[in-house]
């Protein structure tokens, strides 16, 4: 969703006579920390699933640990930008998916019917057989389904959402939209 996002709020800036170049303005604090745990993250993911030893072994059980602390750390960095406008809404959006995993094992919950939907009939089998990083099939023990990823959304690439990923989606363009406008208000 984060890629859908960040086109839909260029396009949005550009249809309101916005400039990409009014992005470099923004006095985001904590840039290199966020660019840290994202470089973090994607190498941390690599190296467990392109590594079959005991060390890529113990890192994948301890994964959803440093999923949840990665979340965590980004809600800190966005609650040191709130007054950044539309950032609240994107930080909402991180904390509605941080409390699903965090009640579940440090993995995001997702239905089962949703990947049927949108035909991610291998993504279920995987998700069966418990060797998925981030995500878990919902069952009667999940908490906060309603939080999970339960939407199924099937164009450009199709995926299953949850209420948080919309948040976050629709708070990332509206910041964008509105610092590539220098903050000018949509309505005149």
């Amino acid at each position: 969703m984060v890629i859908e996002a960040i086109v839909l709020g260029l396009i949005i800036g550009k249809l309101r006579s916005g400039n990409i170049s009014s992005l470099e303005h923004i006095k985001f604090k904590g840039t290199k920390a966020l660019l840290a745990l994202f470089i973090f993250d994607l190498l941390l993911r690599f190296f467990i699933v392109k590594t079959n030893n005991n060390l890529a072994s113990i890192l994948f059980s301890y994964y959803p640990f440093f999923n949840l602390l990665v979340y965590f750390l980004v809600i800190i960095i966005l609650e040191i930008n709130k007054n950044l406008k539309y950032l609240r809404i994107v930080q909402g959006g991180f904390v509605l998916n941080f409390l699903p995993m965090l009640l579940n094992n440090g993995k995001m919950p997702v239905l089962k019917e949703a990947l049927e939907k949108i035909n991610k009939f291998d993504q279920i089998e995987i998700l069966l057989k418990d060797s998925v990083l981030t995500h878990s099939l919902i069952n009667d023990t999940t908490r906060f389904k309603a939080l999970a990823d339960i939407f199924p959304l099937n164009f450009f690439i199709p995926k299953v959402i949850s209420l948080g990923d919309v948040f976050i989606a629709l708070g990332l363009a509206l910041f964008i939209s509105h610092y590539m406008t220098g903050g000018r208000s949509f309505a005149k």
